[in-house]
């Protein structure tokens, strides 16, 4: 009976140690956003819309002959890993002369979205902030309303603008402006998306107005509240009330580590309850720029426990952040490395985590298939790659890259990562039980 036992237990042990928790990442090809390939298409901002589509809009260089527009593309990827478009590309700003680029694009419903970019000399100032609504009617994609400028103030450079959805049909977005107090300050200003208006008067974010305030990333954190982010020599942050738009508290400084520059945020909502920042730091993981985040709770701004280093390969700089959730217990950063694969050539990873244990579940892998080439162009601005969610388990990443074609071009891949018990290999001490287990009962039989 205890032989008997011991075999039972034998084959059981070596089964459920074999048992692992493992995940399943699965990625579709590869493939081009914009279908104009000549001159070069670049900067790309990427929004979900809901049931698995989402919009990806771009800069293109010389498309109608008048410098820079901005560009989109609606995709369909419901059907999984490999999307298909929605309609032809389109361009977004009606006013075409000099240069429009630098767009930001937010989905409002599955027929429903904003865009922002920067306009040189439409209102006769250098830089402002344009804005243009959309909807969706099967393939056709209609603007809504005309386009219009988001910056009250007026100044020689109004830019780097964010656009966010913050719910209740509401949008807002943040930008820099030198026509403030000082020579850059960060501006927010909120819209009605079915009124196509503004709500309220424009804000100030920053209430340290010595220096420059640039960069600026915004997003709705849920419980209807909404968080800025820029840079002013370290990472700063302050929340707000969306509905009202008053302040929820003061700006405070986001990062721990304040040794040399840390760099371009971004912020991303996860759940209800917390937010994610990230941002780049140089040196501060031994070799150049490294990029690192920092989880807070919703409610009170406070720290989830410590600022976290992102990139494990440490070695050159990376850079270049984005970063969405995957649902409430998961979300994704993605960056580019300058040092990781080939010597002078970018490309772009990703790492996935557990947003409530914080540890990782998928880490450092590669997001790009095609890597002769560079997967960037403006490295140190911080403008990359962009990412959505299009589900708990399933996101797009987007990014522009040289070599494929006529000169750059906006490329993207699906991804769908699914985590539960498998059997994976077991562990050495688990085969070698299971043989003890499996000899003994063989022999208890022969002995009958």
């Amino acid at each position: 009976m205890i032989k008997k036992t011991f075999c039972i237990a034998s084959i059981l042990f070596s089964i459920t140690t074999g048992l692992v928790y493992s995940s399943n990442l699965t990625a579709g090809s590869e493939f081009i956003v914009n279908t104009t390939v000549a001159g070069s298409q670049f900067d790309p901002s990427i929004s979900s819309l809901g049931n698995g589509k989402f919009v990806v809009t771009w800069t293109d260089s010389n498309q109608d002959g008048s410098n820079d527009d901005v560009y989109g593309q609606i995709f369909d990827g419901s059907s999984g890993v490999n999307p298909i478009k929605v309609g032809s590309e389109f361009c977004v700003n009606t006013h075409v002369y000099s240069s429009q680029a630098s767009s930001c694009v937010a989905g409002m419903s599955e027929n429903e979205f904003v865009v922002t970019w920067s306009s040189y000399g439409q209102d006769g100032t250098a830089f402002s902030v344009y804005g243009q609504q959309f909807t969706i009617s099967g393939e056709t994609i209609n603007k809504t309303g005309a386009e219009f400028r988001v910056n009250t103030t007026n100044s020689s450079f109004e830019g780097e603008s964010c656009v966010t959805n913050i719910g209740n049909g509401n949008y807002a977005v943040a930008w820099t402006g030198n026509g403030f107090v000082n020579e850059n300050d960060i501006a927010c200003q909120r819209f009605d998306f079915s009124a196509q208006s503004k709500l309220g008067i424009e804000f100030l974010a920053n209430t340290i107005t010595e220096g420059s305030q640039i960069t600026p990333c915004i997003a709705g954190i849920g419980n209807d509240k909404l968080i800025v982010t820029w840079y002013d020599g370290e990472i700063y942050g302050r929340t707000y009330d969306a509905v009202t738009g008053n302040p929820d508290g003061t700006e405070f400084v986001i990062n721990s580590y304040t040794t040399g520059n840390q760099q371009w945020p971004t912020v991303t909502a996860i759940g209800d309850d917390k937010y994610l920042v990230t941002w780049t730091s140089d040196g501060q993981d031994g070799d150049d720029f490294g990029v690192y985040g920092q989880l807070f709770n919703s409610t009170d701004n406070s720290p989830i426990g410590n600022e976290f280093l992102i990139n494990s390969y440490t070695t050159g700089p990376q850079a270049g952040i984005d970063a969405a959730a995957l649902g409430a217990d998961k979300f994704v950063v993605t960056w580019t490395d300058e040092g990781e694969g080939q010597e002078d050539v970018a490309d772009i990873y990703a790492s996935i985590y557990d947003a409530n244990t914080g540890l990782v579940l998928e880490d450092n892998f590669l997001v790009n298939s095609y890597t002769t080439d560079s997967q960037n162009s403006y490295y140190y601005s911080g403008v990359v790659s962009s990412i959505t969610a299009l589900s708990d388990s399933e996101f797009v990443i987007t990014w522009y890259g040289q070599g494929q074609d006529d000169d750059s071009s906006v490329y993207a891949r699906v991804f769908s990562y699914t985590t539960g018990d498998t059997l994976a290999v077991p562990e050495p001490a688990s085969i070698i039980l299971l043989i003890i287990g499996i000899c003994g009962l063989w022999n208890r039989k022969m002995k009958k």
